[in-house]
């Protein structure tokens, strides 16, 4: 936490499980849970192990497995991913810890640093003959997305775990506090800031996308517009050969939740009522606050 000060809401919240079979390295699940070698000591230097964990913490950071998942990356190619993802990772974080030897860098296939999880993943399966062994990342569901045996599951009584929730907000944190910790130095590790920036500042509107969703929802209501067969048609008697459907609209329920916490200003709340109303106004539907 005193070296990499913008990771601190991260580092706090991982949670560290001792392996009960060694695997020479650490590892990480997709409920922030790091798994580690209880004879870690024994192969790696004090910043060695440094670098591993900070090396973990971007797999967390950064989404590797929802990025895995959005890939396609299959039960065969979990490997490929895991040394596209350490590409990604380590040519940003070679300058800032001391990595172990045989850590995965680019260089290796001769790519260049500084590219992204997917253009290592393409550039890397072009490759897939000439794969190497990590060295340093043992994986785990954090990297791919698939469960992995060892791994504690989602709701283990030994540990806690972090929700997929959770694990939003604080990767948001942690971009505020890149951006912020960017604002001061001037530099950040490589890619790290541009993350923070298209994480807190997408391109794509949520407003509108959320608007035209809620739109096309409640439309469903306007009269009878789908057919069901769920019940028969009241023409059914009239012809005995064909089976006719019923018409339906069906009605959508609408749920809004309002953040009522001292993060929220009066303004804040007033904004919230205000797009409250507006969907009372709009909706002939049920509506939940």
């Amino acid at each position: 936490v005193s070296h990499f000060a913008y990771l601190r809401s991260a580092l706090w919240s991982v949670e560290f499980v001792q392996r009960e079979q060694p695997f020479k390295t650490m590892s990480c699940d997709r409920f922030w849970r790091v798994y580690y070698d209880p004879e870690l000591d024994k192969n790696f230097n004090p910043d060695e192990i440094m670098g591993m964990l900070i090396h973990e913490i971007h797999h967390l950071i950064l989404d590797t497995d929802g990025r895995a998942v959005a890939c396609g990356v299959g039960d065969d190619e979990h490997m490929i991913w895991n040394v596209a993802a350490d590409f990604a990772i380590n040519s940003g974080l070679k300058n800032e810890v001391t990595l172990p030897s045989g850590s995965a860098l680019p260089e290796l296939m001769s790519l260049p640093d500084g590219e992204i999880h997917e253009w290592y993943w393409d550039e890397v399966r072009k490759r897939v003959k000439k794969v190497p062994s990590s060295g340093m990342c043992g994986g785990g569901s954090g990297v791919d997305g698939k469960d992995h045996e060892g791994e504690e599951p989602k709701d283990s009584k030994r540990t806690s775990g972090v929700s997929k929730s959770e694990g939003e907000l604080i990767r948001r944190q942690v971009a505020k506090d890149v951006l912020d910790h960017a604002k001061k130095v001037g530099t950040m590790p490589g890619g790290l800031e541009r993350w923070a920036n298209d994480l807190l500042n997408p391109k794509v509107d949520w407003r509108t996308e959320l608007s035209g969703a809620i739109k096309g929802a409640i439309a469903d209501v306007s009269g009878m517009v789908d057919y069901t067969y769920k019940r028969p048609s009241r023409r059914q008697a009239f012809n005995r050969k064909v089976i006719f459907p019923t018409m339906r609209g069906p009605k959508p329920k609408i749920s809004l939740g309002i953040d009522t916490s001292g993060s929220m200003s009066e303004q804040d709340l007033q904004r919230a009522l205000s797009e409250v109303k507006g969907i009372l106004d709009m909706a002939q539907a049920s509506v939940r606050v």
